[in-house]
């Protein structure tokens, strides 16, 4: 089972993202509900997915009302919220892609993969921010 949803064949990595303070907010919604709930989310990977699904669409709907800021995609913050509390946040996404067959992080913080079976490693364009720099 992979934990973030598949990538577009022509996407070079880059995801559509939402704002970052409803991201911040929701993933701290979801963590407290999985802790309320006393899911492990190593083991229950499946559960805290339907706990995020069950946060985004709560938001998606108040955002209606304009109270709140809406969701651009809501499919990738579902993958977003399960990789970063039952998988390896940035990461996740290059851990679940079949095509990606060797991850290097990189001291600076960049991290490079290879894909398709070229040893050239490419740069991505993800940068991980000090906080995720807990692996």
């Amino acid at each position: 089972m992979t934990l973030t949803r598949a990538l577009d064949p022509g996407v070079t990595g880059e995801r559509r993202r939402d704002d970052p303070g409803v991201v911040e907010a929701l993933d701290a919604v979801v963590r407290d509900l999985v802790r309320r709930e006393g899911v492990d989310p190593q083991r229950d990977a499946g559960v805290v997915r339907r706990i995020a699904d069950r946060v985004v669409r709560d938001h998606d709907e108040r955002s209606l009302t304009g109270m709140v800021a809406p969701v651009v995609d809501t499919d990738w913050l579902v993958g977003e919220l399960v990789a970063r509390v039952a998988g390896f946040g940035v990461l996740q996404e290059f851990l679940d892609d079949p095509s990606v067959e060797e991850k290097c992080v990189k001291p600076r913080p960049r991290h490079v993969r290879s894909k398709h079976g070229y040893w050239r490693p490419r740069p991505t364009r993800r940068l991980l921010r000090p906080s995720e720099h807990r692996l």
